[in-house]
C-alpha cells in the first residue's frame, strides 16, 4: 500500500514538473508569433477605434453608415479571432497578455478644448430641449390614441 501511494505521488510530481517545464520551454518562434499577434491586435484595435469615430461622424451628419458598420463588423470578427489565438497561446505557454492600447493623447487633446465648446453645447441642448417641448405640445394625443384603437 505504501509503495502504491508513493508511486502515485511520484507520478503526480513528475506530471506537475513536466507540465511546468513544458510551459517554460517556449521556442523563440512561438514567442515571435505571440508578439506579432499582439502587435497585429493592437493595430486592429486602433483601426476599429478610427472606424467607430468615422461612423459617429457619419451619424452626426445624418449620412448612411451601412458600409462603415460592415467594416466594423468584419474588423471585430478578425480581432476576436486574433484575441482568441493570443489567449490560447498565453494559456499554453504561460505568457502574459498585454493590455490593449489606449488613445489617451486624443482624449487629453479633446479635454484641453472642452471649455471652448461648453457654451455652444449648452446652447444646443437648450435649443433641442425647446424644440422637443414644442413638438410634444403640438401632438394631438386624442387623435393619436384614437388612431391606435
Amino acid at each position: 500500500m505504501f509503495k502504491k501511494n508513493t508511486l502515485m505521488i511520484m507520478a503526480l510530481i513528475t506530471t506537475v514538473i513536466t507540465f511546468g517545464l513544458h510551459a517554460a520551454e517556449i521556442s523563440s518562434e512561438k514567442k515571435t508569433e505571440f508578439y506579432k499577434l499582439t502587435r497585429q491586435r493592437n493595430s486592429m484595435w486602433l483601426q476599429l477605434d478610427k472606424l467607430d469615430k468615422k461612423a459617429a461622424e457619419l451619424v452626426k451628419h445624418e449620412q448612411d453608415t451601412t458600409a462603415v458598420n460592415a467594416e466594423q463588423a468584419a474588423m471585430q470578427d478578425r480581432l476576436d479571432l486574433i484575441q482568441f489565438r493570443i489567449e490560447t497561446m498565453a494559456t499554453r505557454y504561460d505568457l502574459p497578455i498585454p493590455d490593449l492600447p489606449t488613445n489617451e493623447t486624443t482624449n487629453e487633446d479633446d479635454s484641453k478644448y472642452d471649455y471652448v465648446f461648453a457654451y455652444g453645447q449648452e446652447r444646443t441642448k437648450a435649443e433641442l430641449h425647446r424644440q422637443t417641448l414644442h413638438m410634444l405640445a403640438s401632438i394631438n394625443y386624442y387623435t393619436f390614441i384614437a388612431g391606435a384603437e
